[in-house]
């Protein structure tokens, strides 16, 4: 039998687990339960519950040795002592109480009942007019189908959601996060309700961690005016998927040369800001396939200028 040396997250007494076994134990030093998948300990429970991811990427996103680390982490997270640092991290956290639950619930019943009045009267005015006008009679419809779509789609709170917070004693705290652990180079991905904290990352990064600045123009409509943004989203090597963080808005512009210039220099100071909370540079990926210009014309334009290629170079490079 081959035995994996591994730490407990709760007590960091170091263990033996058996290779390919899948079973639960419990730390002979601390009592925590443990979830052994016969290679990765994909939970721990002490007297809150810790779940690592349970996967073929479990390497690549999560590091053996820090799950300790982790546990730390995630319980003063829960008690409102620590969140996640730097530029381009988010957290938030609330509590949800059963007053909310109930409250939120009779306001979905009640939009459902007047949606179904509202397309009740949609469908006696289509029927009445179907038979002269038969392409105005589905545009009465279309409408009050929009608003029994929103009023039937995903609500808020479901049952489930008030009988657990009469469980948890009346409310519950949830939250989540994405971003670097406060005096480490660790980036995490989490989200926790109550006393459950899942982890879907928790990595030391070195050249495994880039941030992809995806570069995109909207002309707007009626109600809304043009955008001009670069969406950010976060990527861990070889994680399944990539992560959502938040848009860098500017001005709106023809990515000339002096535009340019002055996004990267917006950037530059996001990610000296980022240096200053971690102590290391981050890649940054600039794509422009959803710009104002074909990305080629773009690259062109970055390519046949000095400043602007080197800068463009740091910021790949992350140096």
């Amino acid at each position: 039998m081959v035995d994996i040396e591994l730490v407990c997250p709760a007590c960091s007494e170091e263990l033996l687990l058996p290779k390919n076994e899948p079973n639960a134990y419990e730390c002979p030093e601390c009592d925590a339960g443990l979830v052994w998948n016969g290679e990765h300990l994909t939970a721990t429970k002490i007297d809150r519950t810790f779940l690592f991811v349970n996967g073929t990427e479990y390497d690549t996103v999560f590091d053996t040795k820090n799950l300790a680390i982790a546990v730390d982490f995630a319980n003063e997270v829960m008690d409102g002592k620590a969140s996640v640092i730097g530029e381009l991290s988010k957290s938030s956290s609330s509590t949800v109480s059963q007053k909310n639950i109930a409250e939120s619930m009779e306001f979905d019943r009640g939009f459902q009942n007047v949606a179904i009045v509202i397309f009740v009267i949609s469908l006696l005015g289509f029927l009445s007019i179907v038979g002269q006008a038969g392409f105005v009679g589905c545009l009465c419809l279309a409408p009050s189908m929009l608003i029994m779509a929103i009023a039937f789609g995903p609500q808020n709170y479901k049952s489930t959601d008030l009988e657990f917070a009469q469980n948890a004693g009346g409310s519950y705290g949830v939250g989540e996060g994405s971003g670097f652990v406060p005096e480490t180079t660790i980036y995490t991905r989490y989200s926790w309700k109550n006393d459950t904290f899942t982890f879907r990352a928790f990595k030391q990064i070195d050249n495994n961690f880039v941030f992809k600045l995806q570069h995109s123009y909207s002309s707007g409509g009626d109600n809304s005016s043009p955008r001009q943004r670069y969406h950010v989203s976060s990527i861990l090597s070889g994680a399944v998927q990539e992560e959502y963080v938040q848009s860098i808005h500017t001005r709106i512009h023809q990515c000339e040369k002096e535009d340019l210039l002055e996004d990267f220099n917006l950037i530059l100071g996001i990610r000296e800001k980022l240096y200053e909370s971690i102590g290391m540079y981050i890649p940054f990926k600039i794509e422009y396939d959803w710009s104002v210009k074909r990305a080629s014309k773009i690259m062109k334009t970055i390519n046949n200028d000095a400043q602007l290629a080197e800068i463009w170079k740091r910021l790949e490079e992350g140096n």
